[in-house]
């Protein structure tokens, strides 16, 4: 098989895998759950993959439009959010209790510029954080494709190694230094990696579906594998302290290679719309749900009743998916379906 057609296709399951890691995050700001934080992990390594493979047609990548889509694709609903936080903080700071309200906070957080809230490197959307990394990749990036388009993954990766090797043994007093030297850079390089891996093996990942037997035997035994990866992940939540080398060693590279099964498994089956559908929303829901869950948590402490207090979580779940569906078609599809064509 050609791997020219690699290009064009529409790669339902890392959708799907995208719902996934949203679901995981939401589940992480549960009060009643606290576990999932890896689903961040997730998106950062597709974050690298989808940057290889939406540059991959050179002739498209004219002037800034590469950055003027990813800041139109990213910037307007968290915008929004970040307005929407700010002013519940004045307005309910007891329920904001980790954020202030700052002016100087909003035009910070606008810039994707790091800085410090009660300690944590976060933004007034506390979430945004992830957003920080985001930009920073896609600058670096972008200036990598003006290098070298044919070269820009190795360019992009010799860079973030290079952060993430230098923050790992220099203590920077500059938070913003801190921050982008922080080790999560690296898997935005296990993205791109995970780009030349599904490039090369494509022929092979599609060669297996016209084989009945060995499709359904790679199909469950990928399955399966992914279960026990996102267990053990989980459970590492509480065996290590998901800092310094430690996460990218064991979040990033688990994140990778549940990618790279994930999308063979793409290449093996069919992938129906509606199981595709949680991971178009899986942006605005990241962006949304993260108000809503702390509202919620702070209102089940009122109550003693863990009934009680599941049903409140629910009811926070749900609304934070209801929220995030209008939030997806007007952010998502319309607005940013403007500046895409441009």
């Amino acid at each position: 098989m050609d791997r020219t057609q690699f290009y064009g296709q529409k790669f339902n399951m890392i959708q799907v895998l995208r719902g996934i890691a949203v679901i995981f995050v939401l589940l992480e700001h549960i009060e009643l759950c606290g576990f999932g934080a890896f689903g961040v992990d997730i998106f950062f390594v597709i974050s690298g993959f989808m940057a290889m493979y939406s540059t991959s047609d050179k002739s498209k990548q004219k002037g800034f439009s590469f950055l003027i889509k990813r800041f139109f694709r990213i910037s307007p609903l968290y915008y929004v959010m970040t307005l929407i936080v700010a002013m519940a903080t004045l307005l309910a700071p007891q329920v904001f209790e980790q954020t202030e309200f700052s002016v100087w906070y909003i035009l910070k957080a606008f810039l994707y510029i790091p800085y410090t809230i009660n300690g944590d490197a976060t933004p007034i959307l506390r979430v945004g954080w992830c957003l920080n990394y985001e930009m920073l990749f896609y600058l670096v990036f972008f200036i990598a494709m003006k290098i070298s388009h044919k070269y820009r993954g190795l360019i992009t990766s010799a860079v973030f190694l290079a952060l993430t090797v230098i923050g790992g043994f220099v203590e920077f007093e500059s938070v913003i230094l801190r921050f982008w030297f922080g080790e999560l850079c690296a898997e935005f390089v296990l993205g791109i990696f995970a780009f030349y891996i599904c490039y090369a093996a494509y022929p092979f990942f599609r060669s297996v579906k016209e084989r009945k037997f060995l499709k359904g035997l790679l199909s469950v035994s990928v399955v399966l594998t992914s279960i026990l990866l996102f267990i053990m992940m989980a459970k590492k939540i509480t065996v290590f302290s998901a800092s310094g080398f430690l996460r990218p060693l064991n979040w990033g590279v688990s994140s990778f290679v549940i990618f790279i099964i994930v999308f063979w498994l793409g290449c093996i089956i069919d992938v129906p719309d509606t199981v595709v559908k949680p991971g178009n929303i899986s942006f605005s829901l990241f962006l949304v749900h993260y108000p809503i869950i702390m509202a919620v948590n702070r209102i089940g402490e009122n109550f003693d009743n863990i009934g009680t207090r599941i049903l409140i979580t629910i009811l926070g779940v749900v609304i934070s998916v209801v929220i995030s569906i209008p939030a997806y078609y007007l952010f998502e599809r319309k607005l940013y379906g403007i500046f895409k064509k441009t």
